[in-house]
């Protein structure tokens, strides 16, 4: 039974996880009055490096889980390998990302303290799904670890969130920043729904 909700809860995950994949290449802030898309933020190999790694993860999650589920079985030592490269991806994106403001900003005052503090805190609320994944197999290790790229991914949540709660009423989000945060707080949900209670409790 507690086996069924956990496949239950990732199969109903395969959905956002493939539309925080689309919502790469969708309208999604508008910078310098013009409404951009995460891939127009790449330039370089670094910027793909803090920009790609949630969509991408987002990507190969969802084709891995549809692929178990199509051949209904649980995900393999093969699936799991490809869930923890592609969570290492969005670590190296939080990292990256708190590179950069480490640069812009430095440990000045508080205030920086604080900003810097913000790529670092989805990596701190991925690290319980992780760890009590390892406790589990199949659809239970699973859910759990899209349970991690929900919290991982939410490095880029926190642009649409800042854009909606800065005075514009949202009205810089585009359809792609509003499907991602919609997506990603959905995924963590089932993560959350698939897991024990007393896992629950304890993140």
């Amino acid at each position: 039974m507690e086996m069924e909700k956990e496949r239950t809860a990732s199969a109903l995950a395969t959905l956002p996880l493939g539309l925080v994949a689309v919502s790469f290449f969708l309208p999604f802030l508008r910078t310098c009055n013009q409404m951009q898309s995460p891939i127009d933020y790449i330039d370089s190999i670094p910027s793909a490096l803090w920009v790609a790694p949630p969509f991408v993860a987002a990507a190969l999650l969802a084709l891995v889980g549809a692929l178990a589920l199509a051949r209904r079985r649980a995900p393999g030592r093969g699936a799991f390998t490809v869930a923890h490269v592609a969570l290492a991806g969005c670590v190296v994106a939080c990292a990256m990302h708190a590179a950069a403001l480490c640069k812009d900003h430095g440990p000045h005052d508080f205030g920086s303290l604080t900003i810097m503090a913000w790529p670092v805190a989805p990596v701190a609320a991925a690290l319980p799904f992780f760890l009590f994944s390892r406790r589990c197999r199949g659809w239970a290790r699973w859910i759990r670890l899209l349970g991690a790229h929900a919290a991982l991914a939410s490095l880029h949540a926190v642009w649409t969130v800042g854009e909606v709660f800065s005075g514009t009423a949202g009205k810089n989000v585009g359809i792609g920043g509003w499907l991602y945060l919609a997506s990603d707080a959905l995924l963590l949900v089932l993560a959350l729904a698939g897991s024990r209670r007393r896992e629950i409790a304890s993140i």
